[in-house]
């Protein structure tokens, strides 16, 4: 340990004692950044402290509520060490002014002395000596211990095989290690590493004022795994089929199609409960699968789109954590609003995981946003079942505007159906469309999720590239849309095929024309679409990656005759230790010899090749391939306000150069094209903003490539 002494008024100004004894190695920062590092800490301990002017109340005033009402207003709050100058000076003139009767004010160096000091023991890395050589409180100037250990922080570490990914996260842990130990960065960074692979394993990380010579410990309790689903309202009756088809479509978006055939067997129990009864089902030990915020909160969304609320509790007192998940049936007559229903659960300990996440908006890097139940928390009221949403948004396309859209969903129709109701328009061409979704069909023999959803409408496309000429697309039909769910398995292999069939007629104008000259290109589509979805995801490895492969295939007819075509896309998400993260895209169609030009691989565009707009080439056979690379903000030692957590943990920066070639073009030379450019990243839950700047390197139709900016938001790979 060295002596340091902090003057709260001045950080900088703060002297380092006795550095001779700090470690011999370059993990010390310098002195500024050390002298950052503690005001940080000391900032925080000031934050959670009481007001400071309770220090100088004796025990009557303490407890005198009047009395309290006429403290200055300057003196209430928390301060930071930078304010300590004002704080003095508003203290002295209450001193002055309160000096009548039994009421009074300490002197400011005995309220705020050994009592004070004592009492500034938080996460950081100072500790309090038993004697304070140099103290004094009327200045400013506080006396501590810099607890800074010769060993590692990863080397307090328990090398257990219960704690999950034990070189990677010591590996991580070096990589940030200051030299000083402070508890609860240590424990934050703990703590962002396993919520980005979704875990939420229990950390206990031991303060600054333990450390006696001997090494300090770091706790991390095994994950818990999920061992009790409970269903509310319990069901009516043995044959209640209803309550029968919401535990199987609760137990199959939360755990796996491979255990999921066995749980369903699985007869629940009555359990009667004061605050209400309810049925609860007994995983089985050797089904138990660890509990993952990422897969969890993609269940609370589909569950919440099928009327349920879901809920988990925890409790520590195991050897091994266990978690207890809570599915309540809304009520649409329920008076309580959408999240005041829990469930009733076990007694424990409730557990949240980490709220932190540097990558949560796709599906391995967001931690869940979960509503916690614990075993005083329950109520009788069932949450409110909210069917209808009004939403709003726009999409950016370079070179075709902005595009307004308005929406209207009403899930659940006569308990069937969802419906959905889109307005807007391309710049001034309208736009409308409807949708009936039916989802979960035949479930209960199929044990297979089997969709359903039928669309029509007219949308548009303002100025479509068609060669040289800017033209607007209108297409007005319907379509049907089937999906079967093979497998699925969020921490593993899922795979689902689909097919598309439907009409439409396509019409081509040009706005520069009016009357029946307008119009380029009148003709009627008629497509099938077979394609497939395979994704395997590694969430809870040391360094995460989910891979997605969707092979497409169409068979159609227009005025020409008929045509097919087919299409191969591919989406790599690597993430590394840190807040790096790879991510690559490829993409691959072809087109066969009667293929109407409206439906020609299109070349150019945020999903295609940056550095181009959408269709700056139309040909038979086109390839891009989409490789960027994420990095975190530079992150400055002692920055450390929830300002810096916030984009250390949810901004990136990027970097890419896509590439690809157009072949057979319409328009235009065919070759091989490239659009190098950054971007940035801003990671909110399960979307992703994307706004990039690419400079197309080769020739097009409309002749040489030039910069370009795009704004685009994504989701998870699911």
């Amino acid at each position: 340990m060295v002596d340091g002494v902090v003057r709260t008024a001045d950080p900088e100004g703060a002297q380092i004692l006795h550095k001779e004894l700090l470690p011999a190695d370059n993990r010390i920062p310098d002195d500024a950044t050390l002298k950052k590092i503690l005001a940080h800490d000391l900032d925080a301990v000031l934050k959670n402290m009481s007001p400071l002017y309770w220090n100088a109340l004796n025990g009557t005033d303490q407890k005198d509520d009047g009395f309290q009402k006429s403290i200055p207003k300057c003196l209430l709050g928390t301060f930071k060490h930078s304010e300590w100058n004002g704080f003095r000076s508003c203290y002295a003139d209450a001193e002055n002014q309160i000096k009548t009767g039994q009421h009074g004010f300490l002197p400011l160096r005995v309220a705020l002395g050994d009592k004070f000091q004592g009492s500034l023991i938080g996460g950081g890395a100072l500790q309090v000596p038993d004697a304070h050589p140099g103290s004094d409180s009327l200045l400013g100037q506080l006396t501590f211990f810099i607890v800074a250990p010769k060993s590692r922080w990863s080397a307090s570490l328990p090398n257990t095989p219960e704690v999950l990914l034990h070189d990677q996260l010591a590996e991580y842990l070096d990589t940030f290690d200051q030299g000083i130990w402070r508890q609860e960065y240590i424990k934050q960074l703990i703590d962002d590493f396993y919520s980005r692979r979704g875990l939420s394993p229990y950390v206990q990380v031991s303060p600054s004022k333990k450390y006696s010579g001997k090494p300090l410990s770091i706790t991390i309790q095994p994950n818990a795994k999920i061992a009790v689903v409970n269903m509310l309202p319990p069901a009516r009756s043995p044959a209640d089929t209803q309550a029968q088809l919401d535990r199987s479509i609760a137990l199959y978006n939360l755990v796996s199609t491979s255990r999921f055939r066995t749980l369903t067997n699985i007869q629940p129990h009555t359990v009667e409960s004061p605050a209400g009864n309810y049925d609860s089902i007994d995983v089985p030990d050797n089904l138990q699968p660890l509990f993952n915020s990422i897969p969890f909160a993609a269940a609370q969304a589909d569950l919440a789109a099928r009327g349920f609320t879901v809920t988990e509790g925890s409790s520590l007192n195991s050897t091994v954590p266990t978690i207890f998940v809570n599915v309540h049936r809304n009520d649409p007559d329920s008076k309580a609003g959408k999240e005041t229903g829990t469930l009733p659960v076990k007694p424990g300990t409730a557990a949240v995981p980490s709220a932190r996440n540097s990558l949560p908006t796709t599906s391995f890097f967001r931690n869940a946003d979960t509503n916690t139940a614990s075993a005083d928390e329950t109520s009788k009221a069932s949450p409110k079942d909210k069917k209808g949403y009004v939403g709003a948004g726009f999409s950016y396309l370079s070179g075709q505007g902005v595009r307004p859209i308005g929406a209207f969903e009403y899930q659940r129709l006569l308990g069937v159906a969802d419906i959905t109701l889109e307005s807007g328009s391309a710049n001034y061409l309208a736009n409308g469309s409807g949708s009936a979704s039916f989802d979960y069909l035949g479930f209960q023999k199929l044990h297979h999720r089997l969709s359903l959803d039928l669309n029509g409408g007219s949308d548009t496309t303002y100025h479509r590239l068609i060669g040289i000429r800017l033209l607007n697309e209108r297409r007005n039909g319907g379509t049907a849309h089937a999906q079967f769910e093979v497998l699925r398995d969020p921490l593993g292999s899922s795979l689902r095929f689909y097919v598309d069939s439907g009409a439409q007629t396509v019409t081509l104008t040009d706005p520069e024309l009016s009357g029946p000259a307008a119009t380029v290109i009148s003709d009627t589509l008629v497509s099938t679409d077979v394609g497939a979805t395979y994704v395997l995801s590694s969430l809870q490895s040391a360094r995460p990656f989910q891979l997605q492969i969707n092979p497409t295939v169409r068979a159609a007819t227009a005025a020409n005759g008929g045509f097919a075509k087919g299409s191969l896309t591919t989406t790599y998400h690597q993430e590394a230790l840190g807040t790096s993260v790879f991510e690559v895209k490829a993409q691959f169609s072809a087109a066969t010899d009667l293929v109407p030009v409206y439906e020609l691989p299109s070349f150019g565009g945020v999903s295609s090749l940056r550095g181009f707009r959408a269709d700056d080439l139309l040909a038979r056979r086109v390839w891009t391939v989409q490789p960027e690379l994420w990095h975190g903000l530079p992150r400055h030692a002692g920055s450390e306000d929830a300002v810096a957590q916030f984009l250390n943990n949810n901004v990136r920066l990027a970097v890419f150069c896509d590439f690809g070639g157009a072949y057979q073009t319409y328009a235009g030379p065919p070759g091989v094209k490239a659009g190098p450019g950054i971007g940035l990243r801003a990671l909110y839950h399960q979307v992703t903003f994307r706004l990039d700047w690419a400079y197309g390197l080769g020739t097009v139709a409309t002749g040489s490539g030039h910069g370009r900016a795009y704004f685009s938001v994504s989701t998870p790979i699911r």
